[in-house]
């Protein structure tokens, strides 16, 4: 099997994959937008939750930020308000690097200087 062939294989797999255990994501992106719009801005509905509030809390750069997360089956939304741009994206950065973490809807806000 040739380089070509085995990249080829593992991205149909992959796709394959994707459309069987996520099929509503699969089916219709919107929905991702609709279940993460409907989450409080800081209530936990899975243990995947606290642990993206636990990581956040701990980073030295967005900890003193009490950045609010709320979860459902893999889809993680944070709130708040930071001092810079990338502050607010390295909270989504840290969010998507969590073993279960599927999407983050990142709502955080730059505050004005």
């Amino acid at each position: 099997m040739t380089t070509r062939q085995a990249i080829a294989a593992l991205l149909s797999t992959t796709a394959i994959a994707f459309s069987i255990t996520i099929p509503a994501l699969a089916a219709n992106p919107a929905d991702i937008v609709k279940a993460v719009s409907r989450m409080p801005a800081n209530g936990y509905h899975d243990a995947l939750g606290r642990h993206v509030e636990e990581v956040l809390a701990a980073d030295p750069t967005l900890g003193r930020f009490g950045i609010a997360v709320s979860s459902r089956d893999g889809l993680v939304k944070i709130a708040g308000t930071v001092t810079t741009e990338a502050q607010r994206l390295r909270a989504a950065q840290l969010a998507l690097e969590i073993e279960g973490v599927r999407e983050v809807a990142n709502e955080i806000s730059v505050a004005s200087a």
